[in-house]
């Protein structure tokens, strides 16, 4: 890694939010502690309580200047919430992450109920969605900004079980797509599909 340099790196004095933080996740409680390692101010959002406390503590002996708020990405209403309590404590936000998602199990088309169907979508596409539109205006107001969404390899990859997931993630790596377009060079959109 020669030639990169911690300061490379540094979201001093940054603000950042991440979406599907709690500690009994995995990506987006990793990231938040990443980014708090890096100097940004967070708030972190979970609809696991237990594990977003664990994760606000974490982030507070780290000496990163934390909110945390519980937030199903689904609910329109706390999803405003989310950003309106940033808007308080932080004025601004640089940074989204979306992580959060909803696969209860594998099941076969015809198997899977209307209401699989919708849970799916509302958590995976919707909720993504209004993060993201919630973001942009605060993001366009200051200037700039990058938000990345968490995909997966379902939405590129055929796999027996996935039908709904993959078509969710899919959708969501298109309409990324589409909203980077939108607002390059100003704010980055970009996803992760791990």
């Amino acid at each position: 890694m020669s030639g990169l340099s911690p300061s490379m790196f540094s979201l001093e004095g940054k603000v950042a939010v991440v979406t599907g933080a709690g500690a009994n996740g995995g990506i987006g409680h990793a990231l938040a502690l990443g980014f708090a390692r890096a100097g940004a101010h967070l708030a972190v959002s979970d609809i696991d309580d237990d594990g977003l406390t664990r994760t606000a503590d974490e982030l507070a002996a780290l000496g990163a200047p934390v909110l945390s708020l519980h937030c199903d990405i689904a609910n329109s209403e706390e999803v405003e919430n989310l950003f309106a309590a940033v808007d308080r404590q932080f004025g601004r936000l640089d940074v989204l992450v979306n992580v959060p998602f909803y696969f209860p199990r594998r099941v076969v088309p015809h198997e899977l109920s209307l209401d699989q169907w919708q849970q799916m979508l509302s958590v995976n596409l919707t909720g993504y969605f209004l993060c993201l539109r919630a973001a942009l205006g605060r993001m366009l107001a200051s200037g700039g900004g990058s938000i990345i969404n968490i995909t997966s390899t379902m939405g590129r990859l055929s796999a027996r079980g996935f039908a709904a997931y993959g078509t969710a993630k899919a959708a969501l790596a298109h309409y990324t797509r589409l909203s980077e377009l939108a607002q390059c060079p100003r704010i980055r959109v970009n996803t992760i599909p791990p």
